[in-house]
């Protein structure tokens, strides 16, 4: 298996790793600060970032994870 290989099932295009879970922990302390809804505080947390459906998916999907699972959003 090669380096290109491997490359292809990363899911980012354009998010960092970090910035992937940053982004999903400031939307998880939005949704429990404000009880928006999880797409909403996604979306509001990119301010305006390009990225890709995947990845705001993603993002919705982690931050739900954080929440539903207690997980600290620190």
């Amino acid at each position: 298996m090669t380096l290109d290989d491997k490359l292809d099932d990363w899911p980012f295009e354009t998010l960092k790793l970090g910035e992937y879970f940053s982004f999903a922990r400031q939307a998880a302390r939005r949704v429990r600060e404000t009880r928006m809804n999880f797409v909403d505080a996604v979306n509001d947390v990119l301010s305006g970032r390009v990225v890709t459906d995947r990845e705001r998916e993603m993002l919705a999907q982690k931050a739900r994870s954080i929440v539903y699972l207690g997980l600290e959003d620190e």
